[in-house]
């Protein structure tokens, strides 16, 4: 929800439509957060778990957020790498 939240209010900035990203947002966290209800005792192994990411940052960079943030989950290696100089600098900021 944090990486989707961030990027509409980007957008909602850009396009002077924060009132209804505010509802979008809204409207998608009641929508996730019914749907994890119904779905927790199915992913309720993977809460709090230790767990390891390795990828490119493109894709590492919000699997990091969704994992500790959403899940809960506890990296014990996070390993991005990249050869783009402004996701080595996005990279630096995050962590």
């Amino acid at each position: 929800m944090t990486n989707t939240q961030r990027w509409l209010t980007v957008l909602g900035e850009r396009f002077d439509a924060l009132k209804k990203v505010e509802e979008i947002v809204a409207e998608g966290e009641r929508m996730v957060m019914a749907t994890c209800r119904r779905k927790w005792p199915m992913a309720r192994f993977l809460y709090r778990t230790p767990t390891a990411i390795v990828a490119d940052a493109t894709v590492g960079i919000p699997l990091v957020r969704f994992v500790t943030e959403e899940m809960e989950m506890t990296p014990e290696l996070v390993a991005l790498y990249t050869s783009q100089r402004q996701m080595r600098e996005l990279l630096e900021r995050e962590f």
